[in-house]
């Protein structure tokens, strides 16, 4: 087996070109990036020491610079998560959540959500209840400690309890599509 390359030396500019790859590669947030690559140059510190000041005055600046040429917006980053969740049936809390952690503010976050329609949660539940075969869309009916496991299902997904309990408990389908104008 060939040993493993010692990478070389920690630049700015090769710091540079894998924030150009990681990105071309993955959608980002400013703290993302930056997360990225400082574990790209811990990796490389270990065999090639670096003062860590300087790295992290590089990697601020590359930060900015990917901002300021627009290849990073968090606010557009947490718009398309937004958009893709509502689609795939995942529930708000899941949501919010998954763009914390990714380093978007929580205020822009709860801006962003705001403006979902009243009845979105519900959407979102019954498209994962659909997904998980729960409730209606179960294959064979079930006896109140399977609804018990359903309304578990939803929870542990996010959804609170009178969204779970509105899902679990509707007899068809149809009763479900009621609820909403357009359909889901």
């Amino acid at each position: 087996m060939a040993a493993r390359r010692k990478p070389r030396p920690l630049t700015q500019a090769r710091l540079f070109r894998y924030a150009d790859w990681y990105l071309e590669r993955w959608a980002s947030t400013e703290k993302s990036l930056s997360r990225a690559l400082w574990r790209r140059s811990y990796k490389v510190m270990r065999e090639h020491p670096e003062d860590q000041d300087v790295v992290g005055q590089w990697i601020t600046h590359i930060v900015q610079t990917v901002v300021e040429r627009r290849l990073v917006n968090d606010e557009q980053y947490a718009k398309d998560v937004i958009r893709s969740h509502r689609r795939r049936g995942v529930s708000s809390r899941k949501t919010r959540s998954k763009l914390i952690v990714k380093g978007v503010e929580s205020s822009l976050v709860d801006t962003l959500m705001a403006d979902a329609d009243p009845q979105q949660e519900l959407r979102s539940a019954c498209k994962y209840a659909r997904r998980r075969r729960l409730g209606p869309y179960r294959r064979n009916p079930t006896d109140h400690d399977g609804k018990q496991k359903e309304l578990a299902k939803l929870g542990r997904a996010g959804f609170g309890f009178d969204v779970a309990r509105v899902v679990v408990d509707a007899d068809t389908e149809e009763t479900l599509d009621e609820l909403f104008d357009g359909g889901l």
